[in-house]
């Protein structure tokens, strides 16, 4: 019989308000489909220092990562439109040591429609009339928005 699969989940779901069970909810749903999940959230920081804990997590989530088969990696935009810098640095680990790395984000638009969207607002999600007005280019297509 071969051994599960061990999967690092990398990703800002650590910073949740309920990073517990939202790291637990995603390991179970990888022993829903035969792989062991490794979380961040799992890593002992208990009576540190800040700057100790600091340390023993980033090289918790390296030994991780190293033991790992494979990373799935939350790269939804995190405090701004882009992914976590902590969840890019993970993917560069891995990728550097030739793990494979899947990714999903909650936000499907290309980074262009989402900045244009964040500097840009508008109620209905289109872009903004600023933006027409200022020849702003939506790169979804390479053309001029008007």
């Amino acid at each position: 019989m071969n051994p599960s699969p061990l999967i690092y989940l990398a990703g800002p779901g650590i910073f949740r308000k309920d990073a517990e069970q939202y790291g637990a909810e995603l390991k179970r749903q990888c022993r829903a489909f035969g792989f062991w999940g490794f979380w961040p959230g799992d890593i002992d920081v208990k009576g540190l220092t800040p700057i100790q804990a600091a340390h023993t997590i980033r090289q918790g989530c390296i030994n991780m990562i190293l033991r790992c088969n494979a990373v799935i990696a939350d790269i939804s935009p995190f405090r701004g439109i882009h992914m976590d810098t902590g969840t890019a640095d993970e993917c560069g680990r891995a990728d550097m040591i030739g793990k494979p790395i899947f990714a999903w984000s909650d936000d499907r638009r290309e980074l262009a429609d989402r900045t244009l969207g964040h500097f840009f607002p508008t109620d209905n999600g289109q872009v903004s009339d600023y933006a027409k007005q200022n020849g702003f280019t939506d790169y979804s297509n390479k053309n001029p928005i008007r």
